[in-house]
């Protein structure tokens, strides 16, 4: 019945209605009826649509994906609104997608479509406002400083996304009643994690531990994910002696005695401690922009 009221012209208008930027509604719409779908589906280069919608609404494909699947980035689109569309958590579902969709339009400025920034050239002063022409300056995503790991380590039972969580730091996020594992929440593990889609960047310290996986590369732009994994995988490593001092320099409420008198990881920090700040001053270090970071306590 519905297929033979309206002609699929009327159908192929309203697809072209919506804003390449709203994977919601495409998705929405792409599984309101069969013929609707197949309307996207007979599409010349069906899943390169896909990966424009995707691209400009701020996701990104991660390692875990098939890249011999010809509905690939169609599938990716469905996976993030099917589980966070219409998630209520102050940092996922519609404020989300709104603020992926702010960053992309900027973004488009200094970077081609369905591409990741690439063209970092080295520089050690301070980012200046006046020189546009130089680097893009790019701002960390601001779910970063919203993610905490579990207090207590598993020896890796727990995967990168059953580790990490989304901490309750306002009253509209304790009030939410759904799960904050970030397994659970692929919208936020699929974002860009800088403003621009970079293909790499570089973690300074964090607590004074030196990030041995600080390094990240991800040619099509790194991710939310890339960087929480950076992190999870420092969680463990015992801080030495030089650390330790240097932790208690940091006036986050640890002191000596607690401090030298027992094993202390990275995971005990972020179980007492935030990072409330990545920061980039525009210091690029071979070929990679430089993010450095802020603890505050809980």
């Amino acid at each position: 019945m519905f297929s033979k009221q309206l002609p699929p012209e009327i159908f192929l208008n309203v697809k072209t209605l919506i804003p390449l930027s709203d994977v919601r509604t495409h998705v929405c719409f792409y599984k309101s009826h069969p013929t609707i779908a197949a309307l996207y589906d007979c599409e010349v280069k069906a899943d390169l649509f896909w990966r424009r919608v995707c691209w400009y609404s701020g996701i990104c494909a991660l390692r875990k994906d098939d890249p011999d699947n010809p509905h690939f980035w169609r599938d990716i689109a469905i996976e993030v609104i099917d589980a966070d569309g219409f998630c209520t958590h102050p940092q996922c579902g519609e404020s989300l997608l709104a603020y992926n969709r702010r960053r992309m339009e900027r973004a488009s400025e200094f970077v081609e479509p369905l591409k990741a920034y690439s063209e970092w050239k080295d520089e050690e002063d301070e980012w200046d406002a006046s020189d546009s022409g130089g680097n893009p300056h790019i701002y960390m995503h601001r779910v970063m400083t919203h993610i905490g790991f579990r207090p207590l380590p598993s020896d890796m039972y727990y995967g990168v996304c059953e580790d990490a969580q989304l901490r309750r730091l306002t009253e509209a996020e304790v009030q939410y009643k759904g799960s904050v594992l970030l397994k659970d929440h692929p919208l936020i593990l699929r974002s860009f994690a800088t403003s621009v889609p970079s293909a790499r960047l570089q973690l300074d310290q964090i607590a004074s531990r030196e990030l041995k996986h600080g390094e990240i590369r991800r040619w099509s732009g790194v991710t939310v994910f890339d960087v929480v994994k950076a992190i999870y995988l420092e969680l463990d490593e015992e801080f030495d002696n030089l650390e330790k001092a240097n932790l208690v320099d940091m006036d986050l409420g640890w002191d000596d005695d607690e401090v030298f008198s027992s094993d202390i990881s990275l995971r005990d920090v972020l179980a007492s401690c935030q990072i409330y700040e990545f920061s980039f001053d525009g210091t690029v270090v071979n070929g990679m922009p430089f993010f450095c970071t802020s603890l505050q306590q809980l």
